[in-house]
């Protein structure tokens, strides 16, 4: 907001627009594109594009940048958050109830988490939330790569 001198109602407009393109794309592009067993590469796909909205957002010279910025952000996310729902309920060796649980605990817990971090990073530096940000994006692609091998070594039941 001090960046950009933008206000609350810009600052909203902002949000508007990533939900929006997020829902455009879970609504379009997830539901016509997404087979089922191309999830994880459809989650890496949304992790790296969520980690160039990061990214792309520290070089933003206006508050119109830093929106389309935030939508190429939604965009990533709109992808990767349905396609871990499915592959959790997919993978899940204990009942897909309690695997959905977890799923929406751990999300809970980011969301409380997630601004309390991003506070004290911008706290010390106004760009550090997003480059944190975009490197956590890139180390959730890292794990699920280690995800990936691991359950191909894994035995596979008929």
């Amino acid at each position: 907001m001090d960046r950009f001198a933008a206000t609350p109602l810009n600052v909203g407009i902002m949000f508007f627009f990533c939900g929006l393109i997020g829902a455009l794309v879970q609504g379009g592009f997830v539901r016509r594109y997404v087979r089922h067993g191309r999830e994880g590469w459809y989650i890496g796909l949304g992790l790296v594009i969520s980690a160039a909205g990061f990214f792309l957002l520290l070089t933003a010279d206006s508050w119109t940048a830093a929106t389309v910025c935030l939508c190429i952000f939604g965009v990533g996310n709109a992808i990767l958050r349905p396609c871990v729902t499915s592959l959790i309920t997919q993978k899940a060796t204990v009942g897909q109830g309690l695997a959905s649980g977890l799923n929406s605990s751990m999300d809970s817990l980011g969301r409380i988490a997630g601004p309390l971090l991003g506070a004290a990073l911008l706290w010390l530096a106004d760009w550090l939330p997003y480059a944190v940000a975009g490197l956590l994006s890139l180390a959730a692609l890292g794990l699920l790569f280690r995800f990936r091998r691991l359950d191909q070594a894994a035995p596979h039941s008929a």
